[in-house]
């Protein structure tokens, strides 16, 4: 009978209880980096990692992973909320408006990238001409004033 000669290998094994170590360290950084629903309320401070995530902290969003002009859901909103979104929001939904107005033609012409430049000053017009006479008003109301202002 011949027998076989194992080497014994130099790589370390990880026990099962150092696997339970690692999952819920990756699980505290994983919270302190994404959050969690009440993180960004209550604030939230992960002891031994020296993370502090204070109230207010936008969490990671994945939507954010998105291209610069996608999702944009200010369309038929006032001039209130408007106000009060995210710039990322507000860029989305101009590059939206601009798409429209400039038109298929112009927009292969310059591309997302010149889109950009046409939403940006959309979003800076818009803004600009916020006021309390205005808050109650469909944001559409300032964006077509900007797109004529602009030359859209």
């Amino acid at each position: 009978m011949k027998q076989i000669k194992t080497q014994r290998s130099n790589t370390p094994s990880v026990s099962s209880t150092t696997a339970a170590q690692i999952l819920g360290v990756v699980g505290l950084i994983w919270i302190a980096m994404v959050g969690t629903p009440s993180s960004a309320a209550a604030g939230l401070n992960v002891a031994g990692l020296g993370i502090q995530m204070g109230p207010g902290h936008r969490a990671l969003n994945f939507v954010d992973m998105r291209p610069w002009y996608d999702g944009g859901t200010l369309h038929s909103v006032t001039v209130r909320t408007w106000s009060r979104s995210t710039p990322r929001n507000q860029l989305a939904t101009a590059a939206d408006w601009a798409v429209h107005v400039l038109g298929d033609p112009k927009v292969r012409q310059i591309g997302m990238s010149g889109v950009r430049v046409h939403a940006t000053s959309l979003v800076t017009c818009i803004n600009s001409s916020i006021g309390p006479e205005v808050m109650s008003q469909p944001v559409t109301a300032l964006a077509s004033a900007c797109a004529i202002l602009l030359d859209m």
